[in-house]
């Protein structure tokens, strides 16, 4: 970020005010001089948290406790934050509301996913995995294809060329118009911090079969590029918020048509519909109640990451927009 901005961002991490060791921590005179700021380093360990999410997640958890589905004011009010969160969350994926699903992190999400698309495969399927994915993104995929019968193949890594993913197999694929029946990819990859062509890579998956699914691992990704499904062409992706400045509480997109007619594992008395504000929020993949205060700390994640865009003009615009121009600030 440029000097102004930068000190203008930090200034909002309550974790950044801290000292590497504080009154309570320390057990000497001399520890207790040799305060210093703190450095953070542990890349997997996620980022810090804005005050805005830790504001956000308080106010839900002090006036908004409650479930939804009633007339009472608390139960109204969360209603509206899930509904505000849902759409918080869309705007970051860049799709529709109905098309966010919440959950625990990227790994149970990505099992869940993997367990609803057993029954679409068939014995010699190809599912086409990446040797530098997260194993969120790998092991569930390795489980599916055991259970159908499926073949395992892999995109390898290119040492020699930053560790980037050779898509020579996907383009002898698409040349003969045969593929994968799943691709799994990630964005970014965690152990290199190296960025893929996913665009590409989902191009060549689908034109060697336009049946193919494209489930897509952005958690990496996610903190430093604007994500775009759309965009990619994906039918899946995974993000988890902890990674952006957010609770750790991780997000599903799915293409709505799949996300309505995929068997999922639910309660009876749940609903089999997507969410929508006058179902009450109420999604058929999404099992019992919902971290309520995770999704304000969402919402309030997503916001503090457009307001960066308003430092680049885009003051008034769509939250899409914010979110763009806060991503080319980050990138700067």
């Amino acid at each position: 970020c440029p000097g102004d901005l930068s000190l203008a961002v930090r200034s909002g991490f309550p974790a950044l005010t801290q000292s590497a060791h504080d009154e309570k921590s320390t057990s000497t005179k001399e520890d207790a001089g040799a305060r210093c700021p703190p450095v953070y380093l542990d890349g997997a360990g996620g980022t810090q948290v804005h005050g805005s999410v830790v504001e956000a997640m308080g106010d839900a958890l002090v006036s908004k406790a409650s479930n939804i589905g009633y007339d009472y004011a608390s139960s109204v009010e969360c209603l509206r934050l899930v509904s505000r969160g849902r759409q918080a969350a869309a705007d970051f994926l860049n799709c529709s509301s109905c098309e966010v699903v919440f959950g625990p992190s990227t790994t149970s999400l990505a099992f869940d996913l993997a367990d609803a698309l057993t029954s679409r495969f068939r014995p010699g399927d190809e599912i086409w995995l990446s040797q530098s994915d997260h194993d969120a993104n790998v092991a569930p995929w390795l489980a599916m294809a055991e259970r159908a019968g499926c073949q395992v193949k892999w995109l390898p890594v290119l040492p020699s060329h930053g560790c980037r993913l050779d898509l020579t197999g996907l383009e002898e694929c698409a040349s003969r118009g045969k593929g994968p029946a799943l691709l799994a990819i990630g964005a970014a990859a965690n152990a290199t911090g190296t960025v893929h062509d996913v665009s590409r890579a989902v191009a060549l998956a689908k034109q060697a079969n336009p049946e193919c699914l494209v489930a897509v691992d952005a958690v990496h990704w996610a903190p430093h590029h604007i994500t775009d499904v759309k965009g990619w062409g994906c039918d899946f992706c995974f993000t988890s918020a902890y990674k952006w400045f957010g609770p750790h509480e991780a997000l599903l997109y799915g293409r709505a048509e799949l996300l309505r007619s995929l068997p999922v594992r639910k309660v009876r008395p749940a609903t089999n519909d997507l969410p929508t504000l006058e179902g009450y929020e109420l999604g058929r993949w999404e099992k019992g109640t919902l971290n309520f205060e995770a999704i304000a700390g969402i919402e309030a994640a997503v916001e503090y990451l457009a307001s960066l865009g308003e430092e680049r003009g885009a003051e008034g615009r769509t939250r899409r927009a914010r979110l763009v121009a806060g991503f080319e600030a980050v990138e700067a």
